[in-house]
């Protein structure tokens, strides 16, 4: 298998994915740039993780438009890892990812959250209470298909994992891209939705022992 490249938006409305690319070379991740333009033209098909960073979500969705928010729903559904990260888990429902609904906060502050999904891969080496940098983001009630990782302390949730077809899907309320010691979220958020091709070495092996 061959792991396909991570795409980060930074389209209208995606004014902080320079942070978030920032912190991705620190991991050594290497990623591209994309815009809804390119979202809009197909561009999804040669990626395995998409990430959409903090920004505004009322600019984000009409420069998708209707197809640029098909285009995200259907690579999602056809195995795509999505990630989304403040402005990207306020659009994460509108693109249908999720049925959770997102409740408008606000504020800019370092809070706590509690880690509650400790067995899981985003979560992995996260325990107890946790501070996170918040920025204006949604207040999560996660839908019976989805699961909580992590809550408020006003009971929202604050990271949820979910599915969409063959697709894993992450949220995240906070920034985990601001502090240090929250950048092994990302990492292994990233670790966990991503996408894996077919190596093309071993199908072309695949089609001589069909042959012979």
């Amino acid at each position: 298998m061959i792991e396909l490249k991570v795409a980060l938006y930074s389209g209208r409305g995606g004014e902080l994915a320079p942070d978030v690319s920032e912190v991705l070379n620190e991991l050594s991740i290497r990623h591209d740039f994309i815009n809804e333009r390119e979202i809009r033209s197909g561009i999804l098909r040669d990626y395995g993780t998409l990430i959409v960073p903090g920004g505004y979500t009322r600019r984000i969705i009409p420069a998708l438009g209707d197809v640029g928010k098909r285009q995200i729903h259907e690579s999602v559904k056809n195995g795509c890892g999505y990630i989304g990260i403040c402005a990207g888990a306020y659009v994460a429902p509108e693109l249908g990812l999720t049925k959770a609904k997102v409740i408008r906060g606000s504020g800019t502050f370092i809070t706590t959250v509690e880690i509650v999904g400790m067995s899981h891969p985003v979560t992995d080496g996260y325990k107890g209470r946790l501070a996170v940098f918040y920025q204006n983001g949604p207040r999560i009630g996660p839908s019976s298909e989805d699961t909580p990782l992590a809550f408020y302390r006003d009971g929202s949730a604050a990271i949820i994992v979910s599915r969409c077809g063959g697709g894993k899907v992450v949220l995240f309320s906070p920034h985990p891209e601001k502090l240090p010691d929250t950048w092994g979220l990302l990492e292994n958020a990233i670790n966990y939705v991503k996408a894996e091709a077919p190596d093309p070495r071993l199908s072309h092996l695949y089609m001589r022992l069909r042959e012979s």
